[in-house]
């Protein structure tokens, strides 16, 4: 199998870690010496291993952002099709502290992503050609 390359070229965030150490971030990677991309994915304590994630080109991340800011995330979930929010599992609950957080924050709105990814992307890897 050919050997995969990666760098994370800027870090902006830990969205979640698990119980094991890994921890689901929000990173610009270059991946086999391509340009580098918004990535969201979980990596191993040592970044030597990845779990499956999501790849965003930059003009796609403006498309993502613009519809996650449209989202009201309490509203939405709690009118949706998971019946009342207070049955829903914790990935899809926004506590009112993380909320306020994410508002303050100036970069990529990391816990809006984050919680768009879990509730509409599954864990895929996804690959994008070059046309």
């Amino acid at each position: 199998m050919p050997q995969v390359t990666k760098v994370i070229v800027k870090h902006y965030g830990v969205l979640a870690e698990s119980e094991k150490g890994w921890t689901k971030e929000l990173n610009l990677v270059s991946w086999n010496g391509r340009d580098p991309r918004l990535d969201i994915r979980e990596w191993a304590p040592d970044k030597n291993k990845t779990g499956k994630g999501v790849t965003i080109k930059q003009a796609e991340f403006g498309v993502l952002k613009s519809i996650v800011n449209s989202i009201d995330m309490s509203s939405d979930i709690s009118k949706s099709s998971f019946g009342d929010a207070a049955e829903l599992p914790s990935v899809f609950k926004i506590e009112p502290q993380t909320a306020a957080v994410a508002e303050s924050a100036d970069i990529f709105q990391a816990h809006e992503v984050a919680s768009m990814a879990a509730i509409c992307v599954e864990p895929i890897q996804m690959e994008y050609s070059e046309a």
